[in-house]
């Protein structure tokens, strides 16, 4: 005689889902009653509660697409029924998976232009590099060395003369307002300068609160204005500069409003 069943006894399946009320709702019932509901509410319900087989497989597939997705979803209200409370589920989920896609996207396309910026910078400086870089650039890059940095610096004592590429980005900078006259006319000067030489920079007046690459480490022999310095003479007191962004499409750099402050033009080694 065969005999078939199951080993132990049938579990209930029962299912709970937790979910916020928007704030307008919350609102609405503070005035009527005079009360602050929670937040969070909850619904729990057995697959048996369910009308048909249909909603029975709904209601499973959604708990698993409803963990994965966080379980986050937010009502305008509460709600105690358990087909139209799924109608939310699967409402939501689909606002988030089309929301989670555009990001998903975004950051492709970011991720993508940033590659291409990148292979642009590099084959501009082996450009630069092949045609007016010094021997010890030539070396380094053919042997595979970094050279970003120093090519950065040796292309500005070209293009921007006396301004600083902040190349480790260490510099804190904040709007200038109410820019002195000198800043002004350096900013203008400099702008046409930049115009005579076929470079598209933009610029601002800023207030330098941190130096940038290069600048807190002056050279003994170089002649500095003292009233650029704190006590000790190499501590760096915040002042006025003009900001070039976006430099070579990688690094900002800051043209000192002090002379004394600015980049040497030359660097020896390159």
């Amino acid at each position: 005689m065969v005999e078939a069943g199951p080993v132990g006894d049938a579990r209930v399946v029962k299912f709970t889902f937790r979910y916020t009320v928007s704030g307008e709702w919350i609102e609405t019932r503070m005035d009527l009653e005079g009360i602050e509901l929670p937040r969070q509410w909850s619904i729990a319900f057995e697959l048996s509660d369910l009308p048909n087989p249909g909603e029975r497989q709904r209601a499973r597939k959604l708990w698993d697409l409803y963990e994965q997705f966080g379980g986050e979803a937010e009502l305008e209200e509460p709600c105690d029924d358990p087909v139209e409370f799924l109608d939310h589920i699967e409402e939501w989920i689909a606002a988030e998976k089309e929301r989670i896609d555009y990001e998903d996207h975004h950051r492709r396309e970011a991720e993508h232009q940033r590659e291409l910026v990148a292979q642009e910078f590099d084959r501009a400086m082996q450009q630069w590099i092949e045609a007016k870089g010094s021997d010890r650039m030539k070396a380094a890059r053919a042997r595979g060395y970094k050279v970003a940095g120093s090519y950065a610096r040796a292309r500005a004592r070209e293009e921007i003369p006396g301004a600083w590429v902040d190349t480790s980005g260490r510099a804190i900078f904040r709007e200038r307002v109410d820019p002195s006259s000198e800043a002004l006319e350096l900013e203008d000067a400099f702008e046409r300068f930049a115009k005579l030489q076929d470079l598209e920079l933009r610029t601002r007046i800023v207030w330098l609160v941190e130096p940038p690459t290069g600048l807190a480490e002056l050279y003994e022999d170089v002649d500095f204005d003292e009233e650029a310095f704190d006590g000790g003479g190499w501590e760096f007191k915040q002042q006025e500069a003009i900001l070039i962004t976006d430099y070579l499409g990688r690094y900002e750099a800051f043209l000192m409003v002090d002379h004394n402050a600015r980049a040497p033009l030359d660097e020896e080694g390159d």
